[in-house]
């Protein structure tokens, strides 16, 4: 299935702004229905919250009745919600449920201090009732809102507010609980953002196209031409054709996955509170938080989902019945193997299971795609029926597992092995790859293992020389910050020698060799580590980190090197968003590992050894498996070696030859200049954020080692997650043509550095008694920063392939001058860690560079390919010939971001 451009609608229209009442709809109900499990267990232990509210003395069955009475009325008023939405619309029928909850949560702590747990178990059933009406409505507004082509988009972010609103239930609650409000307020919250929604659906809301006074010509007749419906079509009343639909065999298959679904999702939505509580006894805070992460995984995968799907159909890859089935194989099987691990940890195996009930739910996040939107699919007429049905079968197993929790969990430490284990009871088939997608994989991997190795250094120093923190069997340094400041930019004063020279190496020996070997140098040099420091002191840390920086060095010259050897000009933004997200997941895991392996037997030591084993597996993996280009590798198939070398107009031999660089025209390119000076801007910001976030969480918000490597890692989480959002936006603007390359690539690093300067600017105004702001502006900031991926350090790609590595030697080469700078300036300016007024001063700084530096790239940055990139361009030419040349014209370059350019030559020659 694919749809022409021309049969697309205006960009932003009215049936975007449906889609987000739908997941601001879903998000708002979803935290009335969810908090209740953070509730109940701040409800019964206020020692871990706020005294001065009741506690109340419930059994754990008494609180199974409280967080399964939802779902005794969810499931009554499933099926009569599909003739209601039918009879009188999803405006009308949305609006009811969304506003009796927001009454129904106002009264709550009210009714719950007079009548105990059964009041709040009939509080818990009418609101049930009520929702129950949600999700018919839902389907049946995507269907009348919906163009196929733009379904799973529509779909998935609507339903993605499930996610959004699971993650905000449970990090919320905790913090709401432990705050004035006490856990009151959580209810009160809910009340208010449940009344608010309800009020921009009466005034936004409309049940279809035609009956929206908001809506344009244009999109109206676009919704309503790409689903073939006539005037009128609304007004008549379509019979529900049950016999056809009873014996329908596609029909059952959904009845039973979303069985499944209902078990396992109610499961790990309602129980893992408490699950945190008993098994893992981590106070209401914690609990909040560990337990938001899987539904954050689930959100931000949802996305990265969406974007396979997108591509998946736009390329033709698989048909659609195909596609869902495999995201949803993808879904099911891989948590029911997760979630067999978890039912055989205890208590000394937090991590663990917070890792693996993360991913869990990460990978559960492809249902949306895999079947949820298939019932649209199979009966757009009757798709808020048929929901009815589905979703009130579904959830009649919601309804009996916290009752069985409650009857096999007398005591919550045995909770795992007997449910988790029986949650292994789902279905459904997967995708082709090649072996660019490895090479990819393995950049990805590369990136990761060494931001890890290079990362760590800011949470070893602060356990380092806060041992009381951590582990106190290991020795503790007494370290200034100037010193402190010297360990931190050490790495950088050899990471900027060895770019330029890089650029050369990976040019005169191919990528293999050259980044095997700073890899394999720090695995050598992460495993000497403690023993040096323990003998020498902080100078010798300074020299491992500076000998690291040196190999180091060569590393993003030969990332750029091999992106442009092996990747397609159409498919560039998505294997380079790929592999350079490594950056993000490898400081998100050196922040969050670093800390809770410090804290370990391990000790801070074992933060050097972990690195040393993980990089010395990669250079295993890559001596194998790794590759120069296409043509070289002995894995790669003849069909997509043909794909790749075509797609970039080469011919046999071309990786044979040397092409020379042209440094009078690359130092005399305007779009060039402009580009070093974003790399400035870039290195100093983005070293500033990583390097001296837990001095700062460790100075001004007085966390320890544990919080420290969590909150710090949460902005990484964020701007790892958020490239592929970005990601999908460019797929989809680029294939739908809104904007050329360059203008994307403008937009979206406009957002990426400017954001982030707003945020940084704020953040130097917070003080440790606004600790939740600041990680929330920490993890904005860094979020929107993931946006500078395709935002800038894939033009170098699009301006010159084939000089793409010395090009990326010498930008990065200048802009890590910067980073050099950038801690030892902290140092100077810090004098005093925990003092606010100073941090403000460096925020303050960062966010004035980032402004400039991304104000030049859109005045005058460019993405198309520039002339001086033809492999003939330093070759005499004939006075023409060398004309045209310089009247290279600029619409040539908007040919290269769909694979369509050869070398500048042959395009004159042509003319």
């Amino acid at each position: 299935m694919s749809f022409s451009v021309e049969e697309n609608g205006p960009f932003i229209g009215i049936r975007h702004l449906q889609t987000v009442l739908l997941f601001l709809g879903i998000a708002v109900n979803y935290i009335a229905r969810l908090n209740v499990s953070v509730l109940v267990v701040a409800m019964t232990d206020a020692a871990t919250t706020n005294l001065d509210f009741p506690e109340f003395d419930w059994t754990e069955t008494e609180r199974s009745y409280i967080l399964s009475s939802f779902y005794w009325g969810y499931i009554i008023t499933q099926f009569p919600a599909g003739f209601l939405v039918r009879r009188f619309g999803a405006k009308i029928i949305l609006f009811i449920p969304t506003f009796a909850t927001a009454v129904l949560s106002g009264i709550t702590p009210y009714c719950v201090t007079w009548g105990g747990w059964q009041a709040f178990c009939v509080i818990r059933i009418i609101e049930g009732l009520f929702q129950g009406l949600i999700f018919p409505c839902i389907h049946e507004h995507l269907a009348k809102w919906s163009p196929p082509s733009e379904r799973n988009r529509l779909g998935v972010f609507a339903y993605s507010g499930a996610d959004f609103g699971s993650v905000m239930a449970m990090f919320s609650s905790g913090l709401i609980a432990n705050s004035s409000m006490g856990w009151p307020g959580i209810s009160y919250v809910s009340a208010g953002i449940c009344g608010i929604w309800s009020l921009l659906w009466l005034i936004l809301g409309s049940n279809n196209a035609p009956s929206s006074c908001l809506i344009g010509q244009e999109e109206r007749d676009y919704v309503e031409r790409s689903m073939k419906r006539e005037d009128g079509f609304h007004a008549q009343k379509i019979p529900v054709p049950w016999k056809a639909i009873w014996t329908s065999v596609p029909f059952y298959a959904l009845l039973i996955v979303h069985s499944a679904q209902g078990w396992a999702n109610s499961t790990m939505q309602l129980q893992t509170p408490a699950y945190m509580h008993g098994v893992l006894e981590m106070d209401i805070k914690s609990n909040a938080l560990y337990s938001a992460l899987p539904f954050l995984a689930m959100w931000c995968m949802s996305y990265v989902y969406l974007a396979f799907a997108d591509v998946a159909m736009s390329r033709q890859w698989m048909s659609l019945t195909t596609l869902r089935k495999s995201i949803n194989t993808v879904s099911y099987w891989g948590p029911a193997a997760a979630l067999i691990g978890i039912g055989f940890l205890d208590k000394s195996q937090t991590n663990l299971a917070i890792a693996l009930m993360t991913i869990n739910a990460g990978l559960n996040a492809g249902f949306g795609i895999g079947y949820i939107l298939g019932i649209i699919d199979m009966s757009p007429n009757h798709s808020g029926m048929l929901m009815a049905i589905v979703n009130g079968i579904g959830n009649i197993f919601p309804l009996l597992t916290p009752l069985l929790v409650g009857v096999i969990v007398s005591d919550p430490q045995q909770y795992l092995n007997s449910i988790f284990e029986s949650l292994n009871r789902k279905s459904f088939c997967g995708p082709f790859l090649g072996i660019r997608h490895l090479q990819s994989l393995l950049l990805f991997l590369a990136i990761v293992v060494n931001y890890i190795a290079r990362l760590n250094v800011s949470v070893s120093v602060v356990a380092m020389t806060d041992a009381a923190t951590t582990n106190p069997d290991f020795p503790e340094y007494d370290w200034s910050e100037a010193e402190r400041s010297y360990i931190l930019s050490s790495f950088y004063w050899g990471y900027i020698l060895t770019h330029f020279p890089a650029g050369f190496l990976v040019r005169r020996f191919g990528v293999k060799i050259t980044l095997f070997i700073p890899t394999f140098a720090t695995t050598i040099l992460s495993s000497i580590t403690p023993y040096c420091i323990e003998a020498i002191g902080w100078q010798a840390y300074c020299v491992i980190r500076f000998v690291m920086g040196l190999f180091q060095g060569l590393i993003f010259p030969c990332l750029h090197e091999h992106l442009a050897k092996w990747s397609p000009p159409s498919e560039r933004n998505r294997l380079g968003v790929i592999a350079y997200s490594g950056m993000d997941c490898g400081s998100l895991l050196a922040m969050f590992s670093s800390g809770l392996i410090a804290s370990s037997s391990m000790g801070w030591p074992g933060i050097s050894y972990v690195s040393s084993g993980i990089c010395g597996v990669w250079c295993l993996l890559w001596l194998i498996l790794g590759a120069n280009n296409a043509p070289s590798s002995c894995l790669v198939g003849q069909k997509e070696r043909d794909y790749i070398e075509r797609s970039m107009k080469r011919e046999d031999g071309f990786h044979a030859q040397k092409i020379p660089v042209p440094w009078r025209a690359i130092w005399t390119s305007v779009p060039f200049i402009a580009i070093v000076v974003l790399c400035i801007a870039q290195g100093w910001a983005y070293s500033t954020m990583q390097l001296q976030t837990p001095s700062y969480m460790h100075g001004v918000l007085g966390m320890d080692i544990t919080s420290n490597a969590l909150y710090s890692a949460l902005p990484f989480l964020a701007m790892w997650c958020m490239s592929y959002v970005f990601l999908v936006f460019a797929d989809v603007a680029m294939s739908r043509q809104w904007m050329s390359l360059t203008t994307l690539r403008k937009s979206i690093n406009t957002v990426a550095f400017w954001g982030p300067a707003a945020a940084l600017i704020g953040i130097g105004f917070l003080d440790k008694s606004q600790t939740n702001l600041a990680i929330a502006l920490m993890t904005i900031s860094t979020g929107l920063y993931a946006g500078n991926g395709i935002g800038s350090m894939l033009t170098i790609i699009d301006m010159s392939p084939n000089h793409s590595g010395m090009l990326m030697a010498v930008t990065n080469g200048i802009g890590n001058l910067f980073p050099l700078l950038a801690p030892l300036l902290v140092g100077v300016i810090v004098t005093d860690s925990s003092s606010r007024s100073q941090w403000q001063i460096v925020f303050g700084i960062t966010a004035v560079v980032f402004f400039f530096g991304n104000l030049v790239y859109i005045i005058w940055g460019s993405s198309e390919r520039q002339p001086w990139d033809a492999e003939d361009f330093l070759q005499p030419h004939d006075s023409e010939n060398i004309m045209r040349q310089n009247d290279f014209k600029a619409n040539e370059g908007d040919k290269a971001k769909y694979g369509t350019m050869t070398n500048v030559r042959r395009e004159r020659q042509q003319e």
